[in-house]
């Protein structure tokens, strides 16, 4: 029906032939030469997709522009470089003379083209008073892991001349949900018992593979079975720990704010998540049989150590 319903493309005829009938015309025109395809790093895919994302949100909504929540952690960084590519790209564009790019950033600032800014003193107390409120209407880096947002960040302290971005690499992550003392400091990894580097495998293996907590642990002891001492006790609990909290905290993926789609692991719910959002959180016969072969399994990392001290 709907093919039914679609519009016809119109014949036209005229009196010549539109396509070459002669073989020595064809044989005697000179090939395209080729050209080598340059493809974009993930770390520059990071700084150029959300920044045209935000750009394009930006003014197609009629908008006036975003304020960015900053709590100092490695989420707020990356967004922060995200909305300053957005702006680099954005003046490129302009100093080019592209007249659309600078309508639309006329637009935007609500700004005729004979004005000059003022205000700035109370501009910047209304900023800052702004930056303590938190709002989220997009997520530019949802669907994103902290351990590409790491690399991300040091791309750009070199891309982009930002020394100072080094010092959030090296920052301890933290929800600071509990008062930060000189002695202690909140961690994030250490709260939820593994590494911002294990839930990126997880998430891969959960999302991209679609592996469930069996096929993840068999992957697992391949992948890391010299890594965990005892081998297979660690990385099964590891893996019944994520699948557990994963389950648990699934449904709520499902408010969230929409983020930008940036790689096949991301968990946004929207579009790209289409697993169940219910799950049984324990998982009972992938569990069992997790422990029924970890019982089973040598302790590989024990081995290796046993083999390299003969050596």
């Amino acid at each position: 029906m709907q093919a039914a319903e679609a519009q016809r493309y119109p014949r036209i005829e005229v009196p010549m032939p539109l396509s070459g009938t002669d073989d020595f015309t064809l044989l005697n025109t000179a090939a395209i030469q080729k050209f080598e395809v340059r493809y974009h790093t993930p770390e520059e895919e990071i700084a150029l997709g959300p920044a045209c994302w935000l750009w394009d949100y930006l003014r197609r909504s009629r908008t006036q522009g975003y304020f960015v929540p900053l709590s100092g952690g490695i989420d707020s960084c990356a967004t922060a470089v995200i909305v300053y590519s957005m702006s680099r790209l954005v003046s490129e564009a302009a100093n080019k003379g592209d007249t659309q790019v600078i309508a639309d950033a006329r637009r935007i600032c609500g700004e005729p083209e004979t004005s000059t800014p003022k205000d700035a003193p109370h501009a910047s107390v209304n900023a800052l008073i702004m930056m303590v409120i938190h709002l989220a209407d997009i997520n530019p880096i949802g669907g994103i892991s902290k351990t590409d947002l790491k690399k991300f960040i040091r791309y750009a302290q070199d891309s982009f001349d930002l020394p100072i971005l080094n010092s959030f690499l090296d920052a301890i992550p933290t929800a600071e949900l509990e008062p930060i003392t000189e002695s202690y400091v909140q961690a994030d990894e250490a709260d939820m018992g593994m590494t911002y580097d294990e839930l990126s495998v997880f998430g891969r293996l959960r999302k991209v593979e679609k592996c469930g907590p069996y096929s993840t642990f068999c992957k697992l002891i391949q992948e890391w079975g010299s890594m965990l001492s005892p081998t297979q006790v660690r990385i099964a609990d590891k893996v019944k720990l994520f699948f557990f909290e994963h389950a648990r905290n699934r449904h709520k993926m499902t408010t969230l704010t929409p983020s930008y789609h940036a790689e096949s692991y991301s968990p946004d719910d929207n579009r790209f998540d289409l697993r169940p959002f219910l799950y049984n959180a324990r998982f009972p016969f992938q569990f069992a049989k997790i422990d029924e072969i970890a019982k089973k399994l040598p302790d590989r990392s024990t081995v290796q150590d046993e083999a390299r001290k003969a050596d």
